[in-house]
């Protein structure tokens, strides 16, 4: 069973590349556009946790302290199956997750199961090109 599932900036290399080479200015205020999106981020996910319990909800996390590692999580290890649903109730997953909504996958598809709540991914799709357009802006203002 998972163990829940993240987002992170592991893999921005490029950024991680680009940070290397700035001051130690510009990349906290980089660090800083980052957190704020990400704290937005985080309070969508719980409003959108629609379970009874807290448990779920509770779990949804980040970790902002590394000036240029960021990562939102949530640990409960039936999230992917609340996120993407599951049996029958397993669709509308957007197209870019559907290799990694796999891993989380039951059975055949054919029973019924429950509906997907999508909670997690979708405020960062929302986010995504306003997170990457202040990256943009702070990169231009030092001239990076």
């Amino acid at each position: 069973m998972s163990k829940g599932f993240r987002i992170s900036t592991e893999g921005f290399k490029s950024l991680e590349k680009r940070l290397e080479k700035m001051s130690k200015e510009a990349v906290n205020e980089v660090s800083d556009v980052v957190d704020k999106h990400i704290f937005d981020i985080n309070r969508e996910q719980v409003s959108l946790t629609r379970v009874d319990t807290g448990y779920l909800k509770n779990s949804n996390d980040f970790d902002v302290q590394d000036k240029k590692y960021k990562e939102i999580f949530n640990n409960a290890n039936y999230a992917a199956f609340i996120e993407f649903g599951t049996g029958k109730g397993a669709n509308n997953i957007p197209a870019e997750l559907k290799q990694y909504a796999g891993q989380f996958k039951t059975g055949d598809g054919t029973k019924n199961g429950i509906p997907a709540s999508p909670f997690f991914f979708a405020p960062f799709f929302k986010r995504r090109q306003a997170i990457l357009r202040d990256i943009v802006k702070v990169l231009q203002k030092f001239g990076k």
